[in-house]
């Protein structure tokens, strides 16, 4: 849930969009990195819809510009903070500026946990997000329950499904969603791995949104030291 103290974890995600007549429109890298304050307090910048527990593309820096599908250059900046409550259990709350104009900042705090029993494991991040400013124009409340299902082949193959449900709370029952999505990951070295996602941003929900796919590619790098 959270790093030892002095090591610095980190990812490169390339996002790329799979919707229907929008292939690749748009793409974008996102940059994300974690440092562990003391063994249980661990704090990151984040840009990628990964690290917000999101079935999405486009965050970090866009490529190609509004020709290619990007509404902004530059979104979803974060600051993650996670503080392990038992080995398996980690308070999380992350504040997030989704856009700079209109600026739509954001606080969302819930939870980290996983369950593992021999190879499978399951993994919850549920939060409530609430709107700092400019409530009225999008930036209301909403509630995500990601939910992820893993399966580790082998000692450096692990593969996982994801699910869940989110949606603004003022009109959940109208607009809830549920994505869905298939990812792997494998271990190059100790330290470095390989990962890959692909899904539905909205499989199922009233708005019926099936047509949102997504897919990202990432690297990922830990046990680097910085500090004492």
């Amino acid at each position: 849930m959270t790093l030892p103290r002095g090591e610095l974890e980190g990812a490169l995600t390339i996002e790329m969009d799979l919707s229907t007549n929008a292939v690749l429109e748009p793409t974008s890298i996102a940059p994300d990195l974690w440092y562990g304050v003391t063994d249980r307090f661990t704090i990151g910048v984040i840009h990628s819809a990964n690290a917000l527990s999101l079935v999405e593309a486009g965050d970090g820096v866009c490529l190609g510009g509004i020709d290619h599908g990007c509404a902004r250059t530059y979104s979803n900046l974060g600051l993650d903070a996670r503080y392990a409550i038992v080995p398996d259990l980690a308070a999380h709350v992350r504040l997030v500026t989704r856009r700079w104009d209109p600026w739509l900042p954001s606080v969302r705090i819930g939870a980290l946990g996983r369950y593992a029993r021999g190879r499978f494991a399951i993994t919850a991040d549920p939060y409530l997000q609430l709107g700092l400013a400019n409530t009225d124009r999008g930036n209301r409340a909403r509630v995500n329950v990601p939910l992820w299902l893993s399966f580790d082949a082998s000692e450096r193959v692990s593969v996982y499904a994801r699910t869940g449900v989110d949606g603004e709370l003022a009109v959940f029952g109208d607009a809830w969603g549920v994505p869905i999505a298939l990812g792997a990951r494998v271990s190059i070295t100790p330290a470095i791995d390989l990962a890959a996602e692909a899904g539905f941003e909205r499989a199922a929900g009233p708005l019926n949104e099936s047509k949102l796919r997504e897919c990202w590619l990432s690297i990922e790098a830990r046990g680097v030291r910085f500090g004492p």
